[in-house]
């Protein structure tokens, strides 16, 4: 008898890391929801539920998480241009909905993706580990933001 196991949900699918894991989940016979921007042919042909929204929109996340028993969240804006605005609504409001809807959802397992931008103080990173503090200036917006994210996946 071939059961599908319980659906996960996936922030940001349609991304490299977000698709290799879709992928992976799916070999382990992971039901899965993507959530993203858009639907993306690759992901529907593994078999995976392609759900179209915007992670800015809590109601949307709530919405489409509902029925998940685990959240991997790896959805963010990178990059070392842009606004600050559009990446704090992205990677930190973003992640605020995805903990909302976790909370609201009932979910108890969640993965966040950080980055290793958030320590990087202009230091080689090799060998270093969860102990390495938090850098105390950034470069650009995008680990700043990531750095507040991952404090409130934390607490």
């Amino acid at each position: 008898m071939n059961e599908k196991k319980p659906c996960i949900f996936l922030t940001g699918g349609g991304g490299f890391l977000g698709k290799a894991i879709a992928k992976q989940l799916v070999q382990n016979g992971y039901c899965v929801k993507s959530f993203s921007r858009k639907s993306y042919k690759a992901l529907t042909d593994l078999g995976v539920s392609c759900i179209e929204g915007d992670i800015r929109s809590q109601q949307d996340v709530i919405k489409a998480s509902r029925g998940c028993f685990a959240i991997i969240h790896t959805a963010a804006m990178a990059g070392v241009w842009g606004r600050k605005r559009d990446f704090y609504s992205i990677n930190v409001n973003g992640t605020l909905n995805v903990l909302e809807a976790a909370k609201v959802n009932h979910i108890k397992k969640f993965i966040y993706t950080s980055s290793p931008s958030v320590v990087f103080a202009g230091k080689d990173l090799k060998g270093r580990g969860e102990e390495t503090p938090y850098a105390k200036r950034f470069l650009c917006h995008y680990p700043e933001s990531k750095k507040i994210a991952e404090q409130a996946v934390l607490a």
